[in-house]
């Protein structure tokens, strides 16, 4: 019986291949995937979310979100109430550990978002009624935001919402009212 030498290469690319196919996803990528469901709802319902500028859905709706690892910007809008402005929360996907030293599964799980997860899943968001201090006329023109909510957990920076209107941010404690107006482009003459 002769042996054919193509054959032990074939099983050589076979197994090759296959372990190949291991090195080019990390062990989050793996095991926890590369995004997660999450839950929106409001009070009062029929609100649009809108993620990093895109809307997704009206609530109550849940949204496959691909992980990334920068922050997602969430903002829930309903007519007649202040826009509701947060940050998706963030948790170390501890899956990540078995990449153990090798910094290829590590970059792997860093570019495909699977080294950090969202949590919590749920949000369930109260909406303010529109500041009454603006007349009707101009309520079109201006969106409403308490300070507290545009708060950016990590930083404590003040991050306002990318919206056509002019902004008025209210911060209670201190009792004023921050009012952000776009700037008009100047007459043609």
């Amino acid at each position: 019986m002769t042996d054919n030498p193509y054959r032990f290469s074939k099983i050589a690319c076979f197994i090759s291949a296959f372990a190949a196919s291991f090195l080019l996803v990390g062990c989050a990528t793996l095991f926890s995937g590369t995004s997660d469901q999450i839950k929106f709802e409001s009070e009062p319902s029929g609100a649009e979310v809108v993620i990093d500028g895109i809307e997704r859905g009206t609530t109550p709706t849940t949204i496959t979100v691909s992980r990334d690892i920068n922050d997602k910007r969430v903002t829930l809008q309903k007519e007649g109430y202040s826009d509701k402005v947060f940050r998706l929360q963030k948790e170390f996907a501890t899956v990540a550990i078995l990449n153990l030293g090798n910094p290829l599964f590590w970059g792997i799980d860093v570019l495909t978002g699977a080294l950090f997860k969202y949590k919590p899943l749920r949000y369930n968001m109260e909406l303010d009624p529109a500041s009454s201090s603006i007349e009707n006329s101009d309520s079109e023109k201006y969106s409403t935001y308490r300070i507290e909510t545009l708060r950016d957990e990590s930083t404590g920076e003040v991050v306002l919402p990318e919206t056509n209107k002019n902004v008025i941010v209210h911060d209670r404690d201190q009792g004023v009212a921050y009012v952000f107006e776009k700037q008009r482009p100047a007459p043609q003459r």
